[in-house]
């Protein structure tokens, strides 16, 4: 079997950023000043934040961890940034997890629209929880990022048997090639493929990750203490410039036991023995593996993300790589010769950044008796940045509207719809799934929404989740609570159908009596009212007929009430065609304004 090999640009030496010389400025390792949270478990993260202290019955080195405090000193993560955790599904009824989980996740394994995790399987839920179980909510532990959407995509199918079978290549490379698709910067999947491995399969894997040379794609070396040099792992092994293969380091700085290394083909190591993550919707326990070490890396690639947005896939790589604490135990097991240091990350500047120069010193003059100043008014300050839609459009605070593909609309005094005549915004969704969304930051409640969208369905071969068109309300990368609305093609008919985070159905395949054809266009508006919202109405209809004025279906509900962070009205296709989306009438929403 022919196999796919790391080359030579994967050495150290070609890397943008000299992995010796790299030093924190200005915070020591374990400065009394860095930030910690008060999530009751803390301590038992030592990967984090290693003290020596005992861990599960082990006493570790003091600073043998990623120097997370001192890296949340500079950033706690952010809403904007998103990680997609290809693994085996999450709960996301998890406490500690659930306010960072975005809600329009998917299931490649078993090809729905449902990424939730099978009973019994935790494995998808642990490691989310490294990358971003809230941080300082004093629950549980805290993730590297405090702040941060976590897109799940499944690729483990439902049932018995073992995980590596029930994670198949074509599943991996369509989960790889979705976050690409998505925008995703950084992509986390600890799992391994089956060691019958064909090449076929391997460049179906390598080729969906190079298809995406905007995202960083972060996978587990292995847990079979042998070198990936002469025995490869995939996706570890896979030649692509935008993949970092991920090994385990203990609590005393050494390689861990069960880790597999490479000179050539594991790029770094981070701790993955003994580490404390949930194991169950409210319970926690120690695990090991490098399954658990991919996602405290993936984590400090949201944290460089969130400090330096502008960064690219070559930064963000060079920067993780290039802020390693270089150790004896991993020189030659590894790339870059070290262990993941979070802090020391965040102070290599993207490529091409201005440095902000250091000033020169100058005498001090002798102070000579000055007369008062006059008082002047204090200038009235400025509303920052609140608001940010799809196109980087960005607003300030206070009442208005918004529409995607549309500029934020500042509104005197209060509330007032938008009108329904020209103002529609309408965006053409390429082949495929495509979604857009408005988000709006601050203290924020959304009020009355009505949206709409026109879809045309190609066929009716698919199953009840295969081609669809979906409003979502929901708080956007700041809850997991949803409400999503639309059209489904199944069969013969086209239906309505609605639920919420929890899967419950408001209504489940209500029949809209408009028969189905392929090709014909029709639409869907979904109206929304109330801040919770409270009342929810739907109908439905050929696009090239007149919108009937009753609704077919109208019930009540509750979304929750919207709460500080970031929510979103956002509309998904899944038709496989070209598509026009339109925000018909995005009514006011209350945002904050706050001073520089």
């Amino acid at each position: 079997m022919t196999t796919i090999s790391r080359s030579g640009p994967w050495r150290r030496a070609a890397l943008g950023v000299s992995v010796a010389t790299v030093v924190i400025s200005g915070v020591a390792s374990g400065s009394a000043s860095a930030r910690t949270p008060n999530d009751p478990s803390f301590s038992r993260s030592y990967g984090l934040h290693n003290t020596g202290q005992s861990v599960n019955g082990t006493v570790g080195v003091a600073d043998a961890d990623i120097d997370a405090p001192e890296a949340w000193d500079v950033t706690t993560g952010s809403a904007s940034v998103t990680v997609a955790m290809i693994d085996d599904g999450v709960d996301f009824l998890q406490a500690d997890l659930a306010p960072n989980l975005l809600s329009d996740g998917y299931d490649y394994g078993d090809n729905d629209s449902d990424p939730t995790s099978e009973v019994g399987s935790n494995h998808g839920t642990q490691t989310a929880s490294l990358v971003g179980a809230r941080g300082n909510n004093g629950l549980g532990i805290p993730g590297v990022d405090w702040t941060v959407g976590i897109l799940p995509l499944k690729v483990r199918k439902d049932g018995p048997g073992e995980r590596f079978d029930l994670i198949t290549p074509s599943a991996v490379a369509a989960a790889f090639r979705a976050a690409g698709a998505r925008g995703i910067r950084v992509a986390s999947a600890s799992f391994g493929l089956r060691s019958t491995i064909t090449s076929a399969e391997q460049t179906l894997v390598r080729d969906a990750v190079r298809a995406s040379p905007d995202t960083l794609f972060v996978v587990s070396a292995g847990n079979s203490a042998r070198s990936n040099d002469t025995t490869p792992r995939y996706p570890c092994n896979l030649d692509a410039p935008n993949l970092l293969c991920v090994g385990s380091s203990d609590q005393n700085d050494a390689l861990a036991s069960f880790s597999n290394y490479g000179a050539k083909s594991v790029d770094l190591v981070a701790p993955g023995a003994k580490i404390y993550t949930v194991n169950g919707r409210s319970t926690y326990s120690y695990f090991d593996g490098t399954s658990y070490s991919t996602p405290l890396v993936s984590g400090v690639a949201a944290l460089y993300l969130a400090k330096y947005p502008q960064a690219t896939m070559t930064d963000l790589k060079n920067a993780i790589l290039g802020g390693v604490d270089v150790k004896p135990a991993f020189t030659d097991k590894t790339v870059s010769g070290g262990r993941l240091n979070a802090a020391r990350s965040l102070t290599i500047a993207p490529a091409g950044a201005t440095p902000t120069p250091t000033p020169t010193p100058s005498p001090t003059p002798t102070p000579s008796p000055t007369p008062s100043p006059t008082p002047t008014p204090t200038p009235t300050p400025q509303a920052t940045t609140v608001a940010q839609d799809d196109f980087a459009r960005t607003t300030t605070g206070g009442w208005g509207t918004a529409t995607t593909g549309g500029a934020w609309t500042p509104i005197a005094g209060g509330p007032t719809p938008l009108s329904t005549d020209g103002t529609q915004a309408l965006v053409s969704a390429p082949t495929g799934s495509q979604e857009r969304h408005v988000g709006l930051t601050g203290s924020t409640a959304i009020r009355d929404v009505d949206a709409q969208v026109d879809t045309t369905f190609p066929n009716s071969s698919g199953s009840s989740g295969s081609f669809y068109s979906y409003i979502t309300l929901r708080r956007q990368a700041s809850d997991s609570s949803f409400l999503r609305i639309g059209l489904v093609a199944q069969g013969g008919s086209l239906l309505i159908r609605s639920q919420n985070s929890a899967g419950t159905a408001l209504w489940n395949n209500v029949n809209t009596n408009l028969g189905f054809a392929p090709g014909t266009s029709y639409s869907v508006r979904v109206q929304l009212e109330g801040a919770n919202p409270t009342t929810v109405r739907v109908r439905a209809w050929k696009t090239a007929s007149a919108e009937p004025s009753t609704w077919m279906v109208n019930s009540t509900t509750t979304l929750g009430p919207q709460v500080p962070g970031t929510v979103g009205l956002r509309v998904s296709n899944d038709t496989l065609t070209p598509t026009t989306i339109g925000f018909d009438n995005f009514k006011a929403a209350r945002l904050s304004s706050t001073s520089p």
